[in-house]
């Protein structure tokens, strides 16, 4: 069944732009121009996934997911805004945002963060071949069910169950398509960390300030706005799991940030003097090969002596 997705968007060719790009990757697109359309859309239309800008005339886009995760709180969503703000951002991954497009941004990039929320909703409509699966191997059952999968699923189950059973960070490394999001979450969902809170953040949609922020936090007076404190996805996600996809694209200042904390396991928010720690695992990604991503100088030597990096098979990606 094609998957139904909603576009809230007040400008109306980049509504239709980005409409067009949705339907050719195989989803059935239904568009409004303002707020209060949108949050009856989503009540009576009950569409699978949600695209929705910041500003919007009448009901704005923060309200428009709230409104989404209270209806369908499993329910994929995007957020696109050229008014970005920390405090905007941090609302929207709280409420459960996969990514935040940055306007104006590349048409790609729209296609990589709809793509992705299609490969998570094609993969909930296979049940049998994802969790259960991996519970499977992890509970070294080898049934009938786990036989028939193709060989790189159980490849793929095999490295989710070896991943989960370590604290270590883990670098998921594989082509477009493998659903490298999607293996984050199954990760934490069977590890011992599964009751805790599991974040994710797309390091590529945001500036080098945004990205500092989202992670670390910040306290009051560290920049203009800051009126109190704010913790990063670092913060929030103690007891759980941070996954951060494209971390190839954090500069030199944030990678060094996190091999501090990988090693130390304690940060400063932004403006803060004091450190305070944090139980986190950390699950990265990255669109090419990490020693690749090293060897051109995207990535700190350091940062990536300290992460475990897996390879997913490629066939994963036909045959989820």
């Amino acid at each position: 069944m094609t998957p139904t997705l909603l576009i809230a968007e007040d400008d109306t060719v980049l509504a239709r732009i980005v409409a067009r790009l949705a339907r050719d990757i195989g989803f059935t697109v239904i568009v409004h121009n303002d707020g209060e359309s949108a949050r009856a859309s989503l009540k009576d239309d009950c569409p699978d996934a949600l695209l929705t800008d910041l500003r919007l005339p009448g009901v704005d886009g923060l309200e428009l997911l709230r409104v989404s995760k209270s209806l369908a709180p499993q329910r994929p969503m995007l957020l696109m805004t050229g008014f970005a703000t920390p405090t905007n951002d941090i609302e929207a991954f709280e409420l459960g945002v996969t990514d935040i497009l940055l306007k104006p941004f590349e048409l790609e990039q729209a296609r990589t963060a709809l793509g992705n929320i299609k490969s998570v909703l094609e993969l909930r409509g296979k049940p049998n071949q994802l969790t259960p699966l991996a519970k499977q191997v992890v509970s070294q059952r080898g049934d009938a069910a786990a036989t028939e999968s193709t060989d790189p699923m159980r490849q793929t189950m095999e490295i989710a169950a070896q991943v989960a059973a370590t604290p270590n960070p883990v670098a998921l490394e594989g082509e477009t398509g493998v659903c490298k999001g999607v293996l984050a979450r199954h990760i934490h969902a069977i590890s011992a960390r599964s009751e805790g809170p599991f974040f994710s953040l797309n390091c590529g949609a945001l500036s080098p300030t945004q990205l500092v922020s989202e992670l670390f936090g910040y306290e009051k007076g560290a920049f203009a706005g800051a009126n109190a404190r704010k913790p990063g996805l670092i913060e929030q996600s103690a007891g759980g799991t941070l996954f951060l996809d494209e971390f190839n694209a954090a500069t030199p200042e944030v990678q060094s940030r996190l091999l501090q904390f990988i090693e130390e396991k304690r940060l400063f928010r932004l403006g803060g003097v004091k450190p305070f720690t944090a139980d986190v695992r950390l699950i990265f990604a990255a669109k090419r090969p990490i020693r690749e991503e090293e060897t051109a100088g995207h990535l700190s030597s350091d940062l990536c002596s300290r992460i475990e990096v897996v390879s997913i098979p490629a066939d994963t990606a036909t045959n989820p």
